[in-house]
């Protein structure tokens, strides 16, 4: 869950209000594909393989819960807030 403090990082980031944000988040929280945001020390893919690939960060996908259908994963993000920022940019209306 993301802080009000996060929340208005966010909107700064996209020039949004923090109401903007709190519907968008809502909405992709109501979606079937739910968001997810992790960070990874190595790349996502390629997780327990001897690759780095391509830089340690956080990264951001949408996921339906209890099946196999995901989006790529996007990043790599140098703060939780600019993978969040990217996802609402790039999934939600």
């Amino acid at each position: 869950m993301l802080t009000y403090e996060q929340i208005k990082a966010i909107a700064a980031i996209l020039g949004w209000t923090t109401l903007e944000i709190e519907n968008a988040i809502a909405e992709l929280n109501d979606g079937f594909m739910q968001p997810d945001v992790e960070f990874f020390d190595d790349d996502p893919e390629t997780e327990g393989k001897d690759e780095e690939f391509p830089q340690p960060g956080f990264y951001h996908r949408l996921s339906a819960p209890g099946y196999l259908d995901c989006t790529e994963w996007s990043g790599p993000f140098t703060t939780e807030e600019n993978a969040v920022a990217d996802m609402i940019g790039t999934y939600a209306e």
